[in-house]
C-alpha cells in the first residue's frame, strides 16, 4: 500500500510538472521557432534585443547589422547534466511591423567525450533537454515586450 501510495503521488507530481511547462502559452507540440511581432525598425529592435540578451547573461557572438540577424555564444542552462543553450535570431521590416524570429540551440556534453548538438523544441518528455531549453527559452523572452507572440514547426 506504501508503495502504491509513493507510485501515485510521483505519477501526480509528474503529470503537474509537464503540464505547468507551458501554461503562459499554448505551445504546439514540436514547435521550435518563437515568432515575435513588435512595432518599430528591424535594427533598433535587434540592437534591443541584443542588449536585453546581454542584461540576462548572454553574450553576443556574431550581430549582421545587414542580415539583421544575431547569435549568442553557449550560455549554461540549468538541466541534469551539462549543457549550453545558443539563441539564433533574424528580424525582418514588414510595414511599421518588426517580426523577431528566434531558435535555441543546444550543446550537451557526451558521455563518449566532445559535445552534441540538437535544436531546442517543444518536444519531448518533461525531462527532454530540447524541451527543457526551449521552456529556458520561454521563461527568457516573459520579461521582453512585444505585441504579439506565435510559434511555428520550421
Amino acid at each position: 500500500m506504501k508503495n502504491y501510495f509513493l507510485f501515485s503521488f510521483f505519477v501526480f507530481n509528474l503529470n503537474l510538472i509537464a503540464y505547468s511547462q507551458n501554461t503562459k502559452y499554448n505551445v504546439p507540440k514540436k514547435t521550435n521557432t518563437v515568432v515575435l511581432l513588435k512595432e518599430g525598425t528591424a535594427l533598433l529592435i535587434l540592437t534591443n534585443l541584443a542588449q536585453y540578451l546581454q542584461d540576462n547573461g548572454y553574450t553576443i557572438d556574431k550581430m549582421d547589422k545587414d542580415l539583421l540577424s544575431l547569435s549568442t555564444d553557449f550560455k549554461d542552462y540549468n538541466f541534469a547534466g551539462k549543457a549550453g543553450l545558443k539563441i539564433v535570431a533574424y528580424t525582418r521590416q514588414v510595414d511599421s511591423i518588426v517580426k523577431i524570429e528566434i531558435k535555441g540551440k543546444i550543446e550537451l556534453s557526451s558521455p563518449f567525450g566532445g559535445q552534441v548538438q540538437y535544436e531546442a523544441c517543444n518536444c519531448g518528455l518533461a525531462g527532454d533537454a530540447r524541451k527543457n531549453a526551449f521552456n529556458t527559452l520561454l521563461k527568457l523572452l516573459e520579461n521582453y515586450s512585444f505585441e504579439s507572440i506565435e510559434f511555428l514547426e520550421k
